[in-house]
């Protein structure tokens, strides 16, 4: 179909790719980037866990690595409803303390990425989203500060999220930094946050990759964008 008319509009559309490990994100953000549907588009990837802001690039480099070190540090992963924070909305705690300084950072990219390229395809490699299950994940924070900047967030236009049998996803890991059974909690806390997320106006998508190849896969979502941008016409 042709794209000519969408690419006229003065916005843009903003799709971003969330799953677990080794369901394919990255692989279905270049192949988006790359398609020839999207040319007319200006498709820019941003790869959310590696931008870096204007401005605050020595602050990252001074804290974000030593921040890193000490999450990986701690191998407590739990249930969201398990930590007393969780239903305080709060605390001094040293997990509260650095998913705090996670979410508040990933919240400025995502304004900023949203403000420099909203006007083009953006292709969002993970999203602030993503943040949210990290800190959940590693220390069970469920804050009214997340809520908030969840509500606030510039939203993408649609989130696909890949889903695959736990099993197959853990084996395509590139780099094994968690138990199959954190990896499975990690699913729980992923899907805990998504339907939060879709409460608070997030459109949300699921696409199952089982039995699907990545070619296969691609295909599937480039008719979801295109269906998408056919209703907006």
């Amino acid at each position: 179909m042709s794209v000519s008319a969408r690419s006229r509009r003065k916005e843009g559309l903003t799709v971003a790719f969330m799953g677990l490990d080794g369901t394919g994100k990255s692989t279905q953000a270049e192949l988006l980037q790359g398609s020839s549907w999207t040319r007319q588009l200006r498709p820019q990837r941003i790869h959310h866990a590696s931008t870096t802001v204007p401005g605050l690039r020595a602050l990252k480099l001074r804290y974000h690595a030593a921040a890193i070190r000490l999450l990986k540090s701690r191998r407590v992963h739990v249930e969201i409803e398990d930590r007393p924070e969780s239903r305080s909305g709060g605390g001094t705690s040293l997990g509260s303390a650095i998913s705090t300084y996670f979410l508040v950072g990933s919240y400025v990219k995502s304004v900023w990425y949203r403000r420099r390229y909203g006007k083009r395809l953006l292709i969002l490699d993970r999203c602030f989203l993503d943040d949210v299950v990290k800190v959940r994940w590693r220390f069970g924070v469920k804050s009214e500060l997340v809520g908030k900047l969840m509500r606030r967030a510039p939203k993408p236009d649609l989130v696909l999220v890949f889903e695959s049998d736990p099993a197959v996803g853990y084996e395509r890991k590139k780099s094994k930094n968690s138990t199959y059974e954190e990896y499975l909690q990690k699913g729980k806390v992923l899907d805990s946050t998504l339907s939060e997320a879709a409460e608070y106006g997030w459109e949300i998508r699921r696409v199952d990759i089982d039995g699907r190849n990545a070619e296969e896969v691609h295909e599937v979502v480039s008719a979801i964008l295109q269906d998408l941008m056919s209703l907006e016409r």
